[in-house]
């Protein structure tokens, strides 16, 4: 008897200090607004039970939309969706407000006085913070170091569960045009919180094919769509912590692409990657709707709301693989 319970007691210790990974449903679509979530679904609906995820911004002034944000929750409940909520401050003086302790606590309260109707919701402290325009107009690892762990010990204070991620850096920046390289930032703002890493709950990648968001997926190396597991092998130096994955931002410039290069491309990077790699949570490429604008080469839908290349050739591996 003693033998079977210290048996079962072990085997509850495995199971609670594994990770959950994904198990094969990992396909998303990142959105900007809670208004696309409709559009967002009609993409992804693939008549199955299985959820589907969106990535989606909270900003400071969407504090006064509660009752929109509570639409949304009502909706991604009824529709399958799993959000994944990306903190955002506000846009002055050409850059994003870099976020203050005031910040956070508001953005979190909003949270938690609604209902998510699930147990947890995955947060995304903030965005590519090795671009100054995105982080007050200034590169700021030990700011940024700051911030993400009170952010992240926040949340844990909270009554209900929060998974945390950490930004997502730009991997292709090249320390010049107000960027910084994504690793030598980390290592700076380890130097600050040398237990960052131990905040998190899972990693956040923007992994895109570059070079010109427009390379094969076989490609391998940081600025590849395997960016993360560059990420990862460095996550591994200061952390024992095996973090699941959440790319929450890649795709390709259908500009420079066929739609049969496009189908071809997001085929192999679903079979050979994003389903193959059991470290993949969830992949929500970017984006939606982005047009017109500076994002229009990457919208699944354009100006006028109809699909793109990019659309058709994601719909069409939906289809197929559902």
């Amino acid at each position: 008897m003693r033998k079977t319970l210290f048996g079962l007691i072990f085997l509850a210790f495995l199971l609670w200090n594994t990770p959950v990974y994904a198990k094969g449903e990992v396909l998303g679509i990142h959105i900007l607004s809670t208004g696309e979530i409709d559009q967002a679904n009609t993409l992804l609906e693939h008549g199955d039970d299985k959820d589907k995820f969106v990535t989606i911004p909270l900003t400071i002034k969407d504090l006064d939309r509660k009752g929109d944000w509570q639409g949304f929750f009502d909706k991604c409940q009824t529709l399958k969706i799993h959000p994944i909520i990306r903190f955002v401050t506000s846009f002055e003086n050409e850059a994003w407000k870099q976020p203050s302790r005031n910040d956070v606590l508001a953005l979190t309260k909003f949270l938690s006085d609604l209902d998510w109707h699930r147990p947890e919701l995955t947060v995304i402290l903030f965005n590519e913070p090795n671009h100054a325009n995105e982080w007050g107009g200034k590169i700021d690892p030990e700011g940024f170091a700051q911030i993400s762990a009170f952010a992240a010990s926040w949340l844990k204070t909270e009554p209900k569960t929060y998974t945390v991620l950490p930004a997502a850096m730009d991997l292709a920046a090249d320390g010049h045009n107000g960027t910084q390289e994504a690793f030598a930032y980390w290592q700076e703002a380890l130097k600050a919180e040398p237990k960052l890493f131990e905040f998190f709950d899972g990693w956040n990648s923007h992994s895109y094919p570059n070079p010109a968001f427009a390379a094969a997926p076989m490609r391998t190396g940081k600025n590849s769509l395997r960016g993360y597991t560059t990420e990862l092998d460095f996550v591994k130096k200061y952390t024992d912590k095996q973090l699941p994955v959440y790319i929450t931002e890649t795709g390709w410039n259908q500009n420079v692409l066929s739609n049969v290069k496009l189908r071809s491309y997001f085929t192999q990077a679903y079979e050979q990657i994003w389903t193959k790699d059991p470290r993949i949570v969830a992949v929500t490429p970017f984006l939606l709707q982005g047009a017109p604008g500076t994002f229009a080469p990457f919208s699944f839908l354009d100006a006028n709301g109809k699909p793109t290349i990019a659309y058709d050739a994601y719909r069409t591996l939906l289809n197929e693989k559902n």
